[in-house]
């Protein structure tokens, strides 16, 4: 008499780890949350007083992340185009990059036309700034991995796209 066996049956163990692998993060990850390549009147620059376009990111994860080394760019040929300092992004934490193409690092010091005089910068300032007619937004960890990317069309005036 010929037996036949259950072959849908699936050993706890090989279950349990295959859940484990597919819910597990090795590293703490950050996200391109939030983007705005038209900001015609939506929010000025801290700074420089202009409505330039933004970029935020965001930690989701349970764990702290240095962000030194990563990077971020426009242009998927140059994954480097701007480096990140050492930034430590908490769990739960967001951090607006203005993309404005002015290349500055909180505490440099440079001028701002629209407050006409030198001053030490507060924000963050990217080295480009992002198409309202559409393009790339790359990001990339210390080793140059990808992490998270967004290919984005035309965009409206002053609306902002971003995740849940």
């Amino acid at each position: 008499m010929a037996t036949s066996q259950n072959t849908s049956f699936i050993h706890p163990r090989l279950l349990a780890c295959f859940l484990l692998l597919f819910f597990y993060q090795a590293d703490a990850q950050i996200v391109i949350n939030e983007f705005l390549a038209r900001n015609v009147s939506s929010v000025a620059d801290p700074d420089f007083g202009r409505f330039s376009d933004f970029i935020e990111v965001f930690n989701p994860s349970a764990d702290p992340v240095n962000l030194e080394g990563y990077s971020i760019t426009d242009k998927p040929a140059n994954i480097r185009k701007w480096v990140f300092p050492s930034i430590i992004l908490m769990p739960g934490e967001y951090l607006l990059l203005w993309a404005n193409g002015r290349d500055k690092l909180i505490n440099d010091k440079a001028f701002s036309e629209f407050l006409n005089r030198d001053i030490t910068v507060t924000s963050y300032h990217l080295n480009f700034a992002l198409s309202r007619y559409g393009e790339y937004i790359g990001l990339f960890d210390d080793q140059g991995n990808l992490i998270d990317e967004i290919y984005f069309g035309n965009q409206l005036a002053d609306v902002s796209y971003g995740r849940n």
